[in-house]
Parts: C-alpha cells; sequence; structure tokens
C-alpha cells in the first residue's frame, strides 16, 4: 500500500493523532493544525483546572469565575473548621454555625452569638474568628496564648485569670471581668486602656 493512501488514524486509536504527520501527507492545512494545537492548549488547562476543583465538595454554579471558585472554596474550608472547633467545645452543630457565623471572603469570620470557653484551661478560639457580636468567657489562670477577636461587642469575662501578665485587649465594648487579678494589675490595665471598661 502506498503512504499516501495509508489512514493516518489506524496505527493506534487511543493516542491522538500526530497533527504534524497529518499536515506533511495533507490531510490537514497549517491553520488547521494551528486550531487544533490551541484546542489542546484549553483542554490541557481545563483539565488541570477540573482536577484542583474535585479536590472540593463545594457545590458551585455554573458560569462562577475562577476567583469566585477559589473564594468558594476558601470560606467552605473555614466554615469546616469553625464547625470541628465548635463540635470540640461542646458550643453547637452544624447548624449552630450556620445560624451564628458569617465567613468573609478574606478568610475571616465573626460568630454573632456568645461563646463560652470556660470549661477550657487553655485558651482555645480560632485566629480567623475577628468579631464576637455577643459575650465570651475563657477558662484558665493566664492569657498566656490568648488571642482576643479584633472586636468583641458584648462582655468579656476573664474571671479565674490570677494575672494580667500577657494579656493584650483588643476594642471591647462591654464590661471586662477581671475579679482574681491583683489590685496593682488591675490598676495598670485601667491605666494601659482608659477607653475599656476594666472591672
Amino acid at each position: 500500500m502506498s503512504e499516501v493512501l495509508k489512514n493516518p488514524f489506524k496505527e493506534s486509536l487511543s493516542a491522538d493523532p500526530n497533527l504534524s504527520t497529518l499536515a506533511e501527507q495533507g490531510f490537514l492545512s497549517k491553520s488547521d493544525v494551528a486550531k487544533l494545537r490551541e484546542l489542546e492548549g484549553q483542554k490541557d488547562r481545563s483539565s488541570k483546572f477540573d482536577v484542583q476543583s474535585s479536590l472540593s465538595d463545594v457545590s458551585l454554579k455554573e458560569g462562577m469565575s475562577v476567583e469566585e471558585r477559589i473564594i468558594s472554596q476558601e470560606i467552605e474550608h473555614s466554615r469546616k473548621d469553625i464547625i470541628e472547633w465548635a463540635k470540640r467545645n461542646n458550643l453547637g452543630d452544624d447548624e449552630w454555625v450556620k445560624e451564628n457565623f458569617e465567613f468573609d471572603p478574606d478568610g475571616s469570620v465573626i460568630c454573632n452569638a456568645d461563646i463560652n470557653l470556660y470549661h477550657q484551661t487553655e485558651p482555645d478560639l480560632p485566629r480567623c474568628i475577628k468579631e464576637v457580636n455577643g459575650n465570651l468567657w475563657f477558662g484558665g489562670t493566664s492569657a498566656t496564648g490568648l488571642n482576643l477577636p479584633q472586636i468583641i461587642r458584648g462582655w468579656l469575662y476573664l474571671n479565674n485569670f490570677t494575672t494580667a501578665e500577657d494579656l493584650i485587649l483588643t476594642d471591647i465594648k462591654g464590661p471586662i471581668f477581671l475579679n482574681c487579678i491583683p489590685r496593682n494589675e488591675m490598676q495598670q490595665l485601667r491605666q494601659k486602656y482608659p477607653n475599656l471598661k476594666i472591672e
């Protein structure tokens, strides 16, 4: 059989045809080869993105941009972390988190409920929680490792703390209860934070 009559697709049905060979044998023009190569590149990029997208179980609406998909995945990741934390601290379940937490695209989280961690001897508040619009309780005997949200709109209870050492206060709208720290440390805190209500 002459080379001209050979079927270029016969050698490997499972493999992609060699575009250069098809062009050399006159089956495709150079412009057709260029178009096919461009389509192949788009397919490769698309399949790589599909693999990354499949790593998340987030239900995404059709028509979302890549940036919107990434933001949705990050929000879903934050939501899962908060659910695990809430369950670990007996604060609530998935429904409690859904009702009381807002997840911003920048990764920050707002809590619209009270958070009671009084039974915890070590601070256990996720750093992503930037704002609490309720009251906040902490147990323990010191502020070591404690990172308060940037804004607390309710009351802050630190009644078990026996020292103000390492305590960095933030924007706290309600009173701060520190019943067990020495009087001189209480006075120092009031001087350092004159706009806060330290009880």
